[in-house]
């Protein structure tokens, strides 16, 4: 019979990769955009980056989009890189 911490092994191992993307972005935000973000403000599902934010923090994201994504998976792994910004 298996231990209950083996069933949420596997959670714990999803939510450490997913902090990791969290971490590179808010780091490539700053680089980028001289803005800080919480990780509160950060959004990741399926590879698409969804950023909490004023209108026009969200209009200068969207106008580096590519310069973001590019910097950001530089430091990702392929199976973590980011596809999108909404």
């Amino acid at each position: 019979m298996k231990k209950i911490s083996d069933f949420f092994g596997k959670f714990q191992i999803h939510l450490a990769s997913n902090e990791e993307v969290i971490t590179v972005v808010l780091q490539t935000l700053k680089e980028i955009l001289h803005s800080d973000f919480t990780k509160e403000e950060i959004h990741i599902k399926n590879g698409t980056l969804t950023v909490i934010g004023s209108p026009l923090m969200k209009n200068e994201i969207f106008m580096k989009k590519d310069l973001i994504l590019q910097s950001a998976n530089k430091l990702l792994s392929p199976k973590k890189q980011l596809k999108n910004i909404n």
